[in-house]
């Protein structure tokens, strides 16, 4: 096939981000051109979320926003919402292909049958093969992220996301060091490990190894570097996890974590297995084993059945806890969750409500955790693009706190010790 110009359009979670690029080193390797989305091209790839109502709702828009960009042009789409509703996208005006998950490998080959016009609309499941080579990263970007396992063996009640992937599978430790290795030889000073259900890697594989035993080996490698978490479910951090996070030098003092609720009975209905309690006395020790431990929470507001008490008791959770800044999702029904089977549902003003009170108290939360830092050195991993509104380098700290800073355009990208003041230069 003559070598094409492709765009990619990336919703959701880290881990889409990572398959994006995949499928783009792939096509790289067989002579095609990867251009930005907007501009003229043969093919429009948009690798969809459906995490949320509105995640369907923005891979919807994108869907329309390449068609009136590139009327000519045809428009591949993939992801967790491909995989879910291949029907629906389908029938979308300016849809030429539905391609589903763990199928990037056949993402040419659905170029080329579209472009001699004799593709079928949703393509035909070939066998899955999603893990890929070790991909080498474009170096714009300030960090790399490694996909370390893919799938959720959790099987809450309100998410698709297990759904559409599947069970967890972990990538090869061999290839999770590869790919490490070669972050590093180009020069990247942060990695970011990211999964659906990280924190479960090992599982599934014949050596009993666990996600500790990971970090671990990652953390001895040679090199200048530190290694950030993404998103980590908490009942996954053992006590050797704890360690790494609080003791060694490399990891960074931050995490993610999914509460959704802080209510034990609500909790219970979602098939989540931590109790409010465990989950405040996880962000306390953190904090109190490492000093402003930065430490963000998924909730969800107006899950169904949650009472006026349910919702005080989820703001007492994250009033007590340690976290210091909060992801807010409106609750929203599903297709095909059990969530969205339950008979009491909430009003839709009684959510937006709700979420505007959390959002509110998470505010609070990251406002005090900026105003506990003193100030002073700190490294920072600093961002490749300045600050728009001032000008000044910016970069964040280990414990996920923005600084803004003077300092040389050849600091961008690397990890400085830069000493600040938190009055003028926190985010």
């Amino acid at each position: 096939m003559i070598g094409r110009r492709v765009a990619f359009a990336t919703l959701g979670c880290k881990l889409n981000f990572v398959e994006s690029e995949e499928m783009q080193q792939l096509l790289r390797d067989q002579g095609h051109a990867i251009v930005p989305f907007g501009e003229e091209v043969d093919f429009t790839v948009i690798n969809t979320c459906t995490v949320t109502g509105k995640s369907d709702f923005k891979s919807r828009r994108l869907i329309s926003k390449a068609r009136r960009t590139n009327p000519q042009g045809k428009i591949i789409v993939t992801g967790c919402y491909a995989e879910l509703d291949p029907g629906i996208l389908a029938e979308l005006e300016g849809v030429s292909a539905v391609l589903g998950l763990g199928q990037e490998r056949r993402l040419a080959q659905v170029m080329e049958d579209l472009w001699q016009g004799h593709a079928e609309k949703v393509a035909p499941r070939g066998e899955s093969d999603a893990r890929l080579s070790v991909l080498r990263r474009e170096t714009n970007l300030s960090r790399a992220f490694i996909k370390v396992q893919r799938g959720c063996n959790n099987r809450c009640t309100f998410c698709r996301v297990w759904q559409a992937r599947g069970p967890s599978v972990s990538e090869p430790i061999e290839r999770i060091l590869a790919q490490t290795a070669l972050f590093l030889d180009q020069g990247f000073e942060e990695l970011v490990l990211t999964g659906v259900d990280m924190g479960s890697w090992g599982k599934d594989l014949d050596s009993k190894r666990r996600f500790s035993d990971l970090l671990a080996q990652l953390v001895a490698l040679q090199g200048k570097f530190r290694i950030r978490l993404s998103s980590i479910y908490p009942m996954d951090i053992d006590e050797n996890v704890f360690n790494l996070l609080t003791e060694h030098q490399r990891v960074c003092r931050h995490l993610h974590l999914p509460l959704q609720s802080g209510s034990p009975t609500v909790l219970n209905r979602m098939g989540r297995h931590m109790s409010p309690d465990q989950f405040i006395d996880l962000t306390r020790r953190l904090h109190d084993a490492a000093g402003r431990f930065g430490i963000g929470a998924d909730v969800i507001a107006g899950f169904p059945g949650e009472s006026e008490r349910d919702f005080n008791l989820t703001r007492e959770v994250v009033e007590r806890s340690a976290i210091t800044y909060l992801h807010v999702f409106p609750y929203s029904p599903r297709r095909g969750t059990a969530a969205a089977r339950f008979p009491d549902q909430l009003a839709p003003d009684t959510i937006k409500h709700r979420a505007r009170a959390l959002r509110e108290l998470g505010e609070i939360k990251r406002a005090a955790f900026r105003a506990s830092h003193p100030g002073g050195p700190v490294e920072v991993l600093v961002e490749r693009r300045k600050d728009r509104k001032t000008g000044l380098l910016t970069g964040f700290t280990s414990g996920y706190l923005r600084v803004f800073f003077h300092g040389p355009d050849e600091w961008m990208g690397k990890l400085r010790r830069i000493d600040f003041s938190p009055g003028l230069s926190v985010g």
